[in-house]
């Protein structure tokens, strides 16, 4: 594993305002902690999806966004 001062991190977030909400407050302890945020998935030694799936379509999209980005071959 890359150490927090050097890993690079990718969120997309997808979701009600509160889910957004806790999507900010997980970047700002990443980025506290030593992590730099990055704008493009290719960039990044971590991608992270931030959803929830209240509803089938919804949670069919997140599969498939989650398979997208597993292609890249990062955790």
């Amino acid at each position: 594993m890359v150490a927090p001062s050097l890993a690079k991190v990718y969120m997309e977030v997808y979701g009600c305002s509160a889910n957004v909400a806790d999507a900010e407050v997980m970047l700002g302890l990443l980025k506290a902690r030593g992590y730099e945020i990055v704008d493009n998935p290719k960039e990044a030694d971590v991608n992270i999806v931030a959803t929830c799936t209240v509803k089938t379509p919804t949670e069919h999209r997140m599969i498939h966004v989650i398979s997208t980005l597993s292609k890249l071959e990062k955790p």
